[in-house]
This record gives C-alpha cells, structure tokens and sequence, in this order.
C-alpha cells in the first residue's frame, strides 16, 4: 500500500491518488500556495485588483516562515506553522471568502479565488503535518 505526500497543482488526476475505497489512506493531497499565488500575482502586476495585491503582499509571510524552519524537525515545522502561518491562512481564507460572492463569477480574481478556495484542505495541510513543504518549487 502506498503512503506518503504529493504536492497538486490543482490537476484532476492528481484526486486518483486517492481512492474512494481508502485502499491507500497513506497517500495525502498537499496544495502548492505558489500555484495559487501566481494566480493572484498576474492580477496584482497589472494592478487590476487590490485584493490580488493584499494577497500576494501577505503571501510573502508564509514564505518567510518557511526560510526560518527549513531543515528542522516536522514538529518543529508545525509548531511555527502554528504560531504564525496558521493565522495568515486563516485570513486568506476568510477575506476571499468574503470577496467571492462581491465580484463577477467571470473575472480572473473569481478564477483565483475559487481556485484556492476549492482546494482549502490541500493547501491547509502543511499546517498540520511538518513533512509537507509550502510548495512544490523544490521539485519543480
């Protein structure tokens, strides 16, 4: 049986990993934030949203975080994850959250904001467990 993490882009069949049998339990779906950043990134460059900017702006904290506990243990990854990361997470979440249903379902920011959103598990996960990294730039 297979087990282990895999970092997802957002590519549907990555979701076949896991399957509905929980025949392999062990494998978990972890989010790249620099997938859903770049998403935001185009919109804040051509400063078309002020929600893009603030999003991108904030992101720089995870990243930040991440510089600080590389190479340490996975308990002590989760532990500042905690203190700080899961915070700013939460934030993203709540403020896009809000933001959804106020612009058009057409609009580029709607395509990032559902995109993170939809996925809101897989990117939290590295919060909770120290073996998954922020993003999956180390293997790409």
């Amino acid at each position: 049986m297979p087990s282990g993490g895999v970092h997802s882009t957002g590519y549907a069949a990555y979701n076949k990993l896991i399957r509905s049998d929980r025949g392999n339990d062990g494998v978990t779906l972890a989010g790249c934030w620099s997938h859903s950043r770049r998403k935001f990134y185009e919109l804040h460059v051509a400063e078309s949203s002020k929600i893009a900017t603030t999003t991108v702006e904030r992101m720089a904290k995870l990243w930040q975080v991440e510089e600080t506990i590389r190479g340490k243990s996975p308990d002590a990854r989760v532990a500042a994850r905690q203190q700080t990361s899961a915070a700013v997470v939460a934030e993203f979440f709540a403020l896009w959250q809000k933001t959804l249903p106020r612009v058009s379902g057409k609009s580029k920011l709607a395509e990032a904001l559902r995109y993170a959103i939809s996925r809101r598990a897989k990117f939290e996960r590295f919060l909770t467990d120290g073996r998954i990294e922020l993003d999956s730039n180390i293997v790409e």
